[in-house]
C-alpha cells in the first residue's frame, strides 16, 4: 500500500468513525476506548475512532470521582500522557 492510498484509507476510516454515536460520558468514552483498543493494530477505523475518543477524554466533563478514578487507571495503564485531558479530569466538581 502507497503513502497516498494509506492516508486515504485513514481519512475514509476518521470519517466512518465519526458518524457513530459520540459517547456523552467518561465511562462511556473508556468503554468504547476498551473496545476499540482489541482491534487497533489492524483496523485503520478503530485506530481513527481511538484517536477521536481519546480526544473526547479532553472535553467531557466527569461526573463522579469513580469515574476519574477508571479514567486515570486507563491513562496510566496504557501510558497516555495528555495535559488536556488531566486538567479536564481535575474539574469535578466545580
Amino acid at each position: 500500500m502507497t503513502a497516498q492510498e494509506r492516508r486515504k484509507t485513514i481519512a475514509q476510516a476518521l470519517a466512518d468513525s465519526l458518524r457513530a454515536p459520540i459517547p456523552q460520558t467518561l465511562g462511556s468514552c473508556i468503554k468504547e476506548l476498551e473496545f476499540w483498543g482489541q482491534f487497533r493494530a489492524d483496523d485503520p477505523e478503530a485506530k481513527a475512532r481511538e484517536f477521536f475518543v481519546l480526544g473526547l477524554l479532553s472535553e467531557v466533563r466527569p461526573r463522579s470521582t469513580e469515574e476519574v478514578r477508571r479514567a486515570l487507571r486507563y491513562l496510566i495503564k496504557h501510558d497516555i500522557k495528555c495535559s488536556r485531558t488531566l486538567e479536564n479530569l481535575l474539574k469535578l466538581g466545580r
